[in-house]
C-alpha cells in the first residue's frame, strides 16, 4: 500500500504532518518517574531481594533445593509488598494531611 490510497478517504489528508508536530510539542507531566516504578522497581527489588535471600537462608540450615523455592516465593511476595506500598502509600498520607469536614 502506498501513502495515497491510505490518505485518500481521510478528511485531514494534507494536514497529517501539522497533527504529528502538534503532538510532538505537547506539554505536559513527565511520565518517567511513573514508567520507572511501574517496570524498573519490581524487577530490581525482585532481583535485590532474590539475591538477599540467597545468602541469607543458608545461615538458617536450609537445604539448596527448599532455598531456591523460599528464595522465589520470597522475592515474589517482597515484590507485591512493594507495588502495594507504592500504590496505597500516597493514598494513606494525603488522608492524614487533610482534616475530614462536617456537614
Amino acid at each position: 500500500m502506498d501513502q495515497q490510497n491510505l490518505c485518500q478517504g481521510c478528511i485531514q489528508q494534507n494536514r497529517c504532518q501539522e497533527a504529528y508536530e502538534r503532538l510532538g510539542s505537547f506539554q505536559g507531566p513527565s511520565v518517567v518517574r511513573k514508567v520507572l516504578i511501574a517496570f524498573l522497581m519490581p524487577m530490581v527489588v525482585f532481583i535485590v531481594s532474590l539475591a538477599v535471600l540467597e545468602q541469607v537462608l543458608p545461615m538458617f540450615g536450609i537445604h539448596s533445593g527448599l532455598k531456591s523455592l523460599i528464595s522465589v516465593l520470597g522475592s515474589l511476595t517482597v515484590v507485591v509488598l512493594s507495588i502495594f506500598a507504592v500504590r496505597i502509600g500516597p493514598i494513606l498520607f494525603k488522608s492524614k494531611g487533610k482534616s475530614k469536614k462536617t456537614v
